[in-house]
């Protein structure tokens, strides 16, 4: 998973960066801190991040130098917080 499928897996789920943490058992400032490419992060924290999107339908996708984000069945984006029904 490399940092830009991170943001795009988030938002694309309308996550905020203490969801993520929770979910995956990191702090929010990791979370943050990949995604905007920063310090190398250990294999075990990107693996944990990868692992909770996954549980929540997203599929990361390569091929060469393209990435993207693929949204499953089981993936339910939060309406945003200012929607009214």
């Amino acid at each position: 998973m490399k940092p830009i499928q991170a943001r795009a897996a988030r938002h694309g789920l309308r996550l905020t960066a203490k969801d993520v943490a929770t979910g995956a058992g990191v702090s929010d400032f990791t979370v943050k801190r990949f995604e905007k490419g920063g310090a190398k992060s250990l294999q075990d924290t990107v693996d944990a991040m990868r692992d909770f999107y996954r549980s929540h339908g997203v599929r990361f996708v390569e091929d060469g130098d393209e990435y993207g984000v693929l949204f499953g069945p089981v993936a339910e984006p939060r309406l945003p917080l200012d929607a009214s029904a």
